[in-house]
């Protein structure tokens, strides 16, 4: 991975100083894959309004 690299600022959050970036990467890197799997096979259609 890089230290820096592009990304579009809507698409991230700020983390707090304190934040461990090892933990942070370990709960996302599954989560990631977890998606991309669902994405790769399946179509997912917004869900209707409730209200």
């Amino acid at each position: 991975m890089a230290e820096k690299a592009v990304v579009d600022r809507r698409r991230a959050i700020t983390l707090p100083a304190d934040t461990d970036p090892l933990a942070v990467a370990a709960a996302m890197n599954p989560s990631m894959w977890s998606w991309a799997a669902l994405r790769s096979r399946l179509t997912f259609q917004p869900a209707p309004a409730c209200w």
